[in-house]
């Protein structure tokens, strides 16, 4: 599609669902960002020496931290795999504390054990996209001790819940970012190009979400706007004026909402 085509904010439908899924958030007590986490060194320390599993661990708990979802109330256990399938991930979540039912292949989360992170070994020198993925299983794994889980059997909705967590999270800018890669790759005498795409959500969604994140919390867009790529930046802008021109009602009551879930992470 052209771009001047394309539009520059999701449709009402999608607004409509991502407002819900930031109230539920909310009313199952997630805190608001207190900033949005910044592809830079005085957010995340990583040692450019650092490759494969050895990386991935190290920017893995610095998520954790900012998430605070570390131990001992939380039991992680990082697992490289060549083809990152989440859906044998997830299947196995523990559902407010009750096992899940297994898998096909039999596999199941005993209580107490550790909850598996799987990541691709594939991404395991991509810093950036590391951090989107790990900041969704983590809001995967916390979705799933909210005490109205009934809603979650909705894979769509689910989904859609993980993304916007991760943004109400304080990791906005690098799932936004890493919605579409496109990079050129070399295997062996053989070079092409290679897409991938992360999330459930498109970037235009993801904008949408970030925005709704940034003006919950009163968060300065600057310097997010700053570290996005083209895209997410451009749609960023659209719904951030968006926002202000056309959901004062829905953002106020958004704002009512905050601090009046049944707990405290």
């Amino acid at each position: 599609m052209f771009a001047w085509l394309r539009p520059s904010i999701p449709s009402e439908e999608s607004i409509e669902s991502l407002f819900d899924a930031t109230r539920w958030w909310l009313r199952e007590g997630m805190d608001l960002p207190a900033t949005q986490l910044l592809p830079t060194p005085s957010d995340f320390d990583i040692d450019a020496r650092l490759r494969g599993r050895v990386l991935a661990t190290e920017i893995f708990w610095q998520v954790a931290e900012y998430a605070k979802m570390t131990p001992p109330d939380w039991d992680f256990q990082l697992e490289e795999t060549d083809v990152l399938d989440l859906d044998k991930v997830l299947v196995n979540v523990p559902h407010n504390g009750i096992p899940a039912t297994a898998n096909p292949d039999g596999e199941q989360i005993p209580p107490g054990a550790p909850l598996p992170i799987r990541f691709s070994s594939e991404l395991s020198d991509s810093p950036d996209i590391l951090i989107a993925e790990f900041s969704r299983d983590l809001a995967h794994y916390l979705m799933w001790t909210a005490e109205n889980v009934d809603a979650l059997d909705d894979i769509e909705w689910s989904t859609c819940l993980c993304d916007v967590g991760a943004t109400l999270l304080g990791f906005g800018v690098f799932t936004a970012n890493s919605i579409f890669q496109f990079e050129q790759v070399q295997k062996g005498s053989l070079a092409g190009w290679q897409s991938r795409r992360s999330g459930s959500l498109g970037e235009i969604e993801s904008a949408y979400a970030l925005a709704i994140s940034l003006r919950l919390a009163d968060l300065p867009s600057k310097p997010v706007l700053k570290h996005l790529r083209d895209n997410p930046r451009g749609y960023l802008k659209a719904a951030l004026k968006d926002l202000r021109k056309n959901r004062s009602g829905p953002m106020h009551e958004l704002k009512s909402t905050c601090g009046h879930g049944p707990y405290r992470r």
